[in-house]
């Protein structure tokens, strides 16, 4: 157990020096349950965008890191975090989600009330995800793949 958190902790360390999404000063990935499925389990830690996302026109992706943290069926917290674009400066936040058998669901509210949702799938290998991000309700409007953050 203390292994798998040191090795999450140097993950959590590298990730705030690339610069490339911000992260709270308190990640906190909390090791799960020995009863979840291998699968489930594989999606706690952090994924950085490395295919998709292009915004606004723009030919260069967003930086995006998702932090899993917790995963307790069917709930599921995270961090959600994106970085600088344009004129916009990046950020994150902290949300709340539910599993169900290989997929989670991310929703939230913007500051000024609207919902946004990321809808997580298993990637073609446990080192990938997909992640699709809606801005309006039922329409995807960025596609892309992360990939888990490794020591």
């Amino acid at each position: 157990m203390k292994r798998w958190m040191i090795h999450v902790l140097a993950v959590i360390l590298l990730l705030g020096c690339a610069g490339a999404a911000p992260l709270p000063k308190d990640v906190k990935i909390t090791p799960p349950e020995e009863k979840l499925p291998a699968h489930i389990v594989n999606y706690i830690g952090v994924w950085e965008r490395i295919e998709g996302g292009v915004v606004g026109g723009s030919k260069e992706p967003q930086a995006l890191t998702i932090v899993i943290e917790e995963i307790t069926p069917p709930n599921v917290k995270a961090i959600y975090s994106w970085g600088d674009k344009k004129d916009k400066n990046g950020g994150w936040l902290r949300v709340n989600g539910i599993i169900t058998d290989k997929t989670i669901i991310l929703k939230w509210k913007t500051k000024l009330g609207a919902d946004r949702k990321v809808t997580i799938l298993p990637g073609d290998t446990p080192e990938f995800i997909r992640a699709n991000y809606e801005k309006t309700p039922g329409k995807v409007s960025r596609r892309s793949i992360l990939k888990k953050k490794t020591t």
